[in-house]
């Protein structure tokens, strides 16, 4: 037997569940063996790792990269049974920025690039969540609002109808969150929301700059609550 991958587990020293894998491959140049480049783990390698120690896993928060701006992801899961909509859990967060927005040829709002807040994302299980923040990069204690967009429930839930997540073509956690987040702004907007006040000066002022917190719908709850 040879060697032919090094992995590197990184551990946050004030939280012991946070971790960071990396992997680098180990080649054979002149008759000496060399550790190559490293990259983060594929969620394809992190299975593998997984099933070869035969390790019960664990559930954890974290921070780190691969996984910016990555509240929670049920990783233990996911290595047991691979990435599919209906044993994924993960809560992310997208920064305040510029995206463009698709509506229906019956809305009365035109497709364009709209100013949004920073979002807080939750998918359990096949069901998605969208809230807002006040906060840039939002944090375990940010509050949330009512996120400004069509399809949204009162309570945050989104109505998927035809959007496609292509989850189950992921095999990193970070691309599990770009597949999810584009599909959401690929979709169509079809209808206004119970929690959006005034919806069409709303959007009349996100086309031209970042709606101020006065605009926004509380929901008396942070991000921390979505985890209970």
């Amino acid at each position: 037997m040879k060697p032919i991958r090094i992995i590197t587990i990184y551990s946050n020293k004030t939280n012991n569940n946070r971790k960071y894998f990396e992997s680098a491959p180990v080649v054979e140049k002149s008759g000496k063996l060399v550790v190559g480049d490293k990259s983060p783990m594929t969620m394809n390698e992190l299975r593998i790792f997984s099933k070869a120690f035969n390790s019960s896993g664990f559930s954890f928060r974290i921070k780190d990269k691969p996984f910016q701006h990555v509240f929670y992801v049920n990783i233990h899961e996911l290595l047991i049974s691979g990435i599919n909509k209906n044993n994924l859990r993960m809560i992310w967060y997208t920064p305040k920025g510029i995206e463009n927005l698709f509506f229906s040829k019956s809305n009365s709002i035109k497709s364009g690039a709209y100013h949004l807040p920073a979002l807080v994302w939750s998918y359990e299980y096949g069901q998605m969540s969208v809230f807002a923040s006040i906060d840039d990069h939002p944090r375990l204690e940010s509050k949330l609002y009512h996120a400004p967009l069509m399809n949204i429930s009162a309570n945050g839930i989104l109505c998927t109808g035809s959007t496609k997540f292509n989850i189950e073509s992921a095999d990193s956690i970070e691309q599990v969150k770009i597949n999810m987040t584009r599909g959401f702004f690929r979709s169509e907007f079809t209808h206004f929301s119970n929690g959006t006040k005034n919806p069409m000066k709303l959007y009349g002022k996100m086309k031209k700059d970042f709606v101020p917190e006065k605009d926004l719908v509380p929901l008396n709850k942070t991000v921390n609550d979505l985890f209970k």
